[in-house]
């Protein structure tokens, strides 16, 4: 189990050419693309989860922007 930062430094040692981000990592952690423990403020992550993702050719779906007022459901 590991943070973001270590995540993206197990795969750079495995791939130094790797274009994977930080940032990248973080959203899917985000999004809950896989499963997190959270310890306090840190969410860990599995790195082989992460890595099994990105090898599935997994894609953060995309956001569909608002126009205008959106309505609240109560």
């Amino acid at each position: 189990m590991r943070t973001a930062a270590k995540v993206l430094e197990e795969i750079r040692a495995d791939d130094p050419n790797s274009e994977v981000t930080l940032n990248y990592i973080r959203r899917i952690i985000r999004i809950g693309a896989v499963p997190v423990v959270e310890c306090g403020r840190k969410k860990l992550v599995n790195v082989d989860d992460v890595i099994n993702l990105l090898a599935s050719g997994y894609t953060i779906p995309e956001i569909e922007p608002v126009y205008g007022i959106r309505q609240v459901q109560v």
